[in-house]
């Protein structure tokens, strides 16, 4: 049972909400803190800086719980990073720093196996920067996979190389901080284990469940800061490429969902350093359906994939020329009701030591021009360039 609840207070409490961030202060909140002395130290931790503070109810009952010491809270949450390669069939399996709570779990037998199976070793191999000369001859095959009509659309991504500064490591402190000041409406979240660190600030939901409905979102098509939204609806690229992921959308969420409602047209989201193309999506779910269901049905999307789903993972598999890891998986949580919340992990890196590890990926289809793609990527590197001190 210590172990079970040691497992709580390494993960879950570093599980935070904007509440606890003061709007006019860039100093780094408790939790940031927490989670830094957790990397310091080698432990496990989890972070996830949630815009919508959904989890508030579920963060404090599991906080409580792991200081309980009988245990008496029936819980039957779900929390975790997940990697790319995260499927169905492995929900209940161990894939990145994952905590799943099973109700009432009171057997001391059975609370040493979730113990032992909830914070996985930390295996990922270093991945190998991608060159600009890589990257445009497979945007050129992905185009040429696209125009024989075996892809719809495929997701490439690539990694960039960091050194820290004078080689001495990166301030964790600092650049967590500053991460979370530069994108305030963002995700923003962090894995430890062993000393490395995998964190990001993504724009993306995947899905947001409460009492039955669903908010999900396609976001595809991307420009540079200021661009007007009749300039990127103009563009064929950025047409066809986000429209692939609203039809993807659309198709996955009729066999769970009763109702679905969309705008006719893309809206323009405005982030730090880019804009692009967003459709939002309400439905209603059917009975029983619940966020863990949702997860289940939609991740990889074609915003991280492509489409056909399965024609564009086995591209990537051959073709892209890097391990994503947990580079666009999906990371949130589920509560004891059945709601949550789950992000795509882009706009990430990975820290180990005195080097990162950046990653960014751009939608191509037929029409993608590979130095635009290129620069797409450029762009999307600079979430994390920026901050990384």
């Amino acid at each position: 049972m210590q172990r079970l609840k040691n497992v709580l207070k390494d993960v879950v409490l570093q599980l935070v909400n904007k509440s606890d961030i003061a709007a006019d202060s860039p100093k780094p909140s408790q939790a940031v803190r927490a989670f830094v002395e957790a990397a310091s130290t080698g432990e496990s931790a989890l972070y996830f800086d949630d815009p919508h503070a959904l989890g508030k109810g579920a963060f404090t009952a599991l906080g409580e719980a792991a200081h309980d010491d009988g245990f008496r809270v029936t819980l039957g949450s779900f929390f975790g990073l997940h990697d790319f390669s995260f499927c169905a069939a492995r929900l209940q399996g161990a894939s990145g720093l994952i905590l799943e709570v099973e109700a009432a779990v009171k057997d001391p037998t059975a609370a040493e196996d979730l113990a032992a199976g909830a914070c996985p070793l930390w295996s990922w191999a270093l991945p190998t920067e991608t060159t600009e000369a890589d990257y445009l001859d497979r945007v050129d095959v992905a185009r040429r996979a696209v125009g024989s009509g075996h892809l719809d659309k495929v997701v490439l991504a690539r990694v960039a190389r960091r050194e820290a500064p004078g080689g001495a490591g990166f301030n964790l402190l600092r650049s967590l901080t500053a991460l979370r000041e530069a994108h305030p409406q963002a995700f923003v979240f962090a894995a430890t284990r062993g000393g490395d660190v995998f964190l990001g600030a993504t724009p993306e939901t995947l899905l947001r469940v409460r009492d039955g409905r669903l908010h999900t979102e396609a976001l595809a098509g991307t420009a540079a800061p200021g661009t007007p939204l009749e300039v990127l609806l103009s563009r064929e690229k950025d047409r066809a490429e986000h429209a692939f992921v609203v039809d993807a959308l659309l198709e996955a969420l009729h066999p769970i969902c009763t109702e679905v409602r969309l705008p006719a047209t893309p809206e323009l989201r405005v982030l730090t350093g880019l804009v692009h193309l967003r459709t939002p999506i309400v439905a209603r779910l059917r009975s029983g359906v619940t966020a863990k269901d949702v997860l289940a049905t939609l991740h990889p999307t074609p915003a991280v994939g492509g489409h056909p789903r399965a024609a564009a993972l086995s591209f990537l598999r051959e073709h892209e020329g890097l391990e994503r890891g947990y580079y666009a998986g999906p990371v949130g949580y589920v509560d004891a009701n059945g709601d949550g919340v789950f992000a795509v992990a882009i706009r990430s890196a990975l820290i180990r030591g005195s080097e990162a590890f950046l990653f960014a990926g751009a939608g191509l289809v037929e029409a993608s021009d590979p130095h635009a793609e290129w620069q797409e990527t450029e762009l999307k590197l600079r979430t994390l360039s920026e901050v990384l001190s």
